[in-house]
């Protein structure tokens, strides 16, 4: 029973994680635009960065359109550890309080049951 009650927390804990961590990339993606002064500079700045290591323009740019997605994976992945972390934490803050309405063993009238 333990083992499988540990499965299905593994699976809940997977399952909440990739949708979390899609959720919070799609928020991400949202504040990214080309258009952006911030984005538009350090786009610039590591395909310079990359062009100086060796390569094309466009080899360049495709590489810091890569480690762009990159750190925004990194970031996403990060947010969704936080936000399950703090689900789990509430979790056993509640699990923690429901001990208090369980039955210690104490019996009316006599010795323990067996």
């Amino acid at each position: 029973m333990r083992q499988l009650g540990g499965s299905v927390g593994i699976a809940l804990t997977s399952t909440f994680l990739s949708h979390y961590t899609a959720e919070s990339r799609s928020a991400l993606v949202t504040h990214l635009s080309p258009e952006s002064d911030s984005v538009r500079e350090w786009l610039t700045g590591v395909t310079l960065g990359a062009m100086r290591s060796g390569g094309s323009l466009e080899e360049a740019r495709h590489k810091a359109d890569g480690l762009l997605a990159m750190v925004v994976e990194r970031q996403a992945s990060m947010l969704a550890f936080d936000r399950l972390f703090l689900m789990m934490g509430l979790a056993l803050l509640f699990g923690s309080l429901l001990l208090l309405f369980f039955r210690t063993g104490r019996t009316v009238g006599g010795s323990i049951a067996h």
